[in-house]
């Protein structure tokens, strides 16, 4: 069923698929840093804003979420960072919410890269700034030149 979703006067409408279990009453999405410092000079730890991050996760977590990721680290840069749902939605180039969510929850459970909060009508989604090493199973996703890249990358850094 296609209903309109909840929108604040400031933002026009945005046409978008309803599914009872989606989150359409979302109004805002805040993007925050997590504070995570795991990762910050390991070898093949990448900065999340970086166009290494582009190029090397862009065959692990697909096209959407590596410019997310990207996205999220950028907007935070200057510290806490709210857009609302349909600025968030045109930014991705997406008109499903359910997407949004597919992607997000793909972040979060199968690389660990961010993690996220709804309370009430905001969404708070928490990027690491940086990204850890590509590792095993999702090394393995890499085509043989940007594993052969990759490669070559740590042991320029290290």
């Amino acid at each position: 069923m296609t209903t309109l979703a909840p929108h604040t006067p400031d933002e026009p409408r945005q046409w978008v698929d309803h599914d009872p279990d989606d989150v359409t009453a979302v109004r805002s999405i805040v993007i925050d840093e997590w504070p995570d410092p795991t990762n910050i000079g390991r070898p093949g730890a990448l900065l999340a804003s970086s166009d290494e991050t582009l190029v090397y996760w862009l065959p692990i977590i697909g096209a959407t979420g590596t410019l997310m990721i990207h996205h999220f680290a950028l907007w935070v840069d200057g510290g806490r960072f709210t857009i609302g749902t349909s600025a968030f939605l045109k930014t991705f180039g997406v008109t499903k919410w359910s997407v949004i969510k597919r992607t997000l929850d793909r972040l979060r459970l199968y690389a660990d890269l961010i993690t996220y909060d709804e309370t009430g009508d905001v969404l708070t989604i928490y990027v690491r700034r940086v990204l850890p090493p590509i590792e095993g199973k999702y090394r393995a996703k890499l085509p043989a030149y940007l594993g052969i890249a990759y490669s070559d990358l740590i042991r320029a850094v290290s």
